[in-house]
C-alpha cells in the first residue's frame, strides 16, 4: 500500500502534470508555470470536494476521447496507408538490426519498452486490481481476460497508432534532437492535419490527465485506507502533497520527471511481482476451473470447484460463504483444527492419482456431517455423499476414474 500510494499518487501524477503543461505550451504558447498553477488551482477544487461529479462526467467523456482519438490516427494511418509497412519495417529494425545486437540496442530497446510499457498499461504492477476488483462478474477469469485485452488495446494498438504517426512526419528525425514528449505527437499530428490537430490533441491529454490524475488520488487514498491506525489527516495531507507534487513537476524537464516515476514503478514492481509468484497457485485454479467449464458447454459462472452441495438436505453454497455471524455455512474438519494443519494432511500423505476426501458439517442448516472428493490439484468437487458411508457411490467414482485413468477407491481402501 506505501509503495501504491508513492507510485500512482506522486509518480504518475508527476508525469501526466508534465505532459499536460508541456501540451499547452506547445499547442497554446501558454508558459509552463502559469498552466501548472491553474491545473494546481483546479485539481484543489476537485480533490476536496467534486472529484465524484468528475468521475460521472469522466465515465462519458473518457470513452468517448478514446473512440475520437482512435478514428483520428486510423484515418491518418489509411491516408498514408503506402508508408505504413515501411515504418513498421523501421521500429523492428531500430530494435534488432545486427549494428543494434552488437552495440546493445536491443536490451536497451527492450529495457526502454518495458519502463514505457509499464507506465501505459500498467501490468505487473498491481494498480489495476484496485479497478477491477469492484467489476461485477461471473468468474474473476473474465475478469482477468477483459484486462489483458486493455493491456493489448492500450500498448499495441493505440501507441502503436501513434508511433506511426510520428515516423510517418517529418517531426522526427533519426539524427538531430527531436521535440520531447507529447509535443512530439502533436506536432506530427498537426503535420498532417494543420495548426488545429496539435489544439485538438492537446485537448484530449488535458481531460485525459485531469481524469487521471483525480484517479490516481482515488486510488492512493484507498492505499492510505488500508492503514486502520492512520491518523485523521492522513488523507487530506496526501491532497496537499499531491497539489505540491503538480505544480513541482509542471516546472521540470522530461527526464527529472520520468526518472522519479520509473524508479517508484520498480520498487513497485518487484513487490507485485512477488506477491504474483506466491498467488500463482490460486491464479492457476481458477484458470482451470474456467476452462474445465468452457469445456462442459457451459457459460463460466460461479467457482464450480468450491460449490458443495449438503447430500443430507441438498443444499448448495460455496465453502467460502460466509453466514451473519461470520463463520463459515459449512465447515470443514481434518486432521487438527487448522487450515495449515489440513493442508499438511493434504499434501505430504501418499495421495494416489490426485484425490482427497474432505469431512465436512452442514454448521448453518442441517448440521449433519458428510465427505467431499476432490481434486488435490484444483479443488475440483467429484461429488458429496452423506459421512456413514464408507465408500463412495459408483456415481462418484465413474465421475473420478473419467478425470483420472486408472484410478480406483482399492488405492484408498
Amino acid at each position: 500500500s506505501g509503495l501504491l500510494l508513492i507510485t500512482v499518487g506522486f509518480g504518475f501524477n508527476a508525469v501526466q502534470t508534465y505532459s499536460v503543461t508541456n501540451s499547452i505550451e506547445s499547442a497554446f504558447a501558454i508558459p509552463t508555470w502559469q498552466s501548472g498553477i491553474v491545473l494546481t488551482a483546479v485539481m484543489a477544487i476537485i480533490l476536496f470536494g467534486g472529484i465524484r461529479r468528475l468521475a460521472a462526467v469522466s465515465q462519458v467523456i473518457v470513452p468517448i476521447m478514446v473512440a475520437g482519438y482512435f478514428a483520428l490516427a486510423v484515418g491518418i494511418l489509411v491516408a498514408n496507408i503506402s508508408e505504413v509497412p515501411g515504418a513498421l519495417a523501421l521500429i523492428f529494425k531500430s530494435a534488432f538490426g545486427l549494428e543494434q545486437m552488437v552495440g546493445g540496442g536491443v536490451a536497451a530497446a527492450i529495457m526502454q519498452g518495458a519502463r514505457r510499457g509499464l507506465f501505459s498499461n500498467e501490468a505487473g504492477l498491481g494498480t489495476i486490481p484496485n479497478v477491477a476488483a469492484t467489476a461485477d462478474v461471473q468468474h474473476p477469469i473474465s475478469q482477468g481476460l477483459v484486462q489483458s485485452l486493455s493491456v493489448f488495446i492500450d500498448t499495441i494498438v493505440l501507441c502503436t497508432c501513434t508511433a506511426l504517426i510520428i515516423l510517418l512526419s517529418s517531426a522526427y528525425q533519426p539524427d538531430a534532437i527531436n521535440p520531447q514528449g507529447v509535443v512530439l505527437t502533436q506536432l506530427a499530428v498537426a503535420e498532417q492535419l494543420g495548426g488545429w490537430g496539435e489544439s485538438l490533441v492537446s485537448v484530449f491529454l488535458v481531460l485525459f490527465a485531469t481524469t487521471t490524475i483525480a484517479y490516481n488520488c482515488y486510488l492512493g487514498e484507498n492505499s492510505i485506507a488500508y492503514f486502520s491506525n492512520r491518523p485523521a489527516w492522513a488523507i487530506p495531507a496526501f491532497r496537499i502533497s499531491v497539489l505540491v507534487m503538480i505544480a513541482w513537476a509542471s516546472v521540470q524537464d522530461l527526464g527529472t520527471v520520468f526518472s522519479s516515476s520509473d524508479l517508484t514503478m520498480a520498487l513497485l514492481a518487484i513487490t507485485n511481482l512477488l506477491a504474483l509468484w506466491y498467488l500463482a497457485p490460486v491464479g492457476m485454479k481458477l484458470l482451470r476451473d474456467y476452462e474445465s467449464q468452457l469445456r462442459s458447454g457451459v457459460s463460466p459462472g460461479g467457482l464450480q470447484m468450491l460449490l458443495l452441495e449438503c447430500p443430507c438436505c441438498g443444499a448448495k453454497c460455496e465453502e467460502t460463504e460466509l453466514s451473519p455471524g461470520g463463520e463459515a455455512h459449512i465447515k470443514r474438519y481434518g486432521p487438527g483444527s487448522s487450515d495449515q494443519d489440513f493442508e499438511g494432511y493434504l499434501f505430504m500423505r501418499e495421495n494416489p492419482k490426485g484425490v482427497h476426501f474432505e469431512r465436512w458439517r452442514h454448521v448453518y442448516g442441517c448440521g449433519k456431517w458428510f465427505h467431499a472428493a476432490r481434486c488435490t490439484q484444483s479443488l475440483e468437487v467429484f461429488g458429496t455423499y452423506a459421512a456413514q458411508t464408507f465408500e463412495p457411490p459408483q456415481e462418484i467414482k465413474d465421475k473420478i476414474s473419467a478425470k483420472r485413468p486408472g484410478w480406483s477407491w482399492r488405492d484408498f481402501s
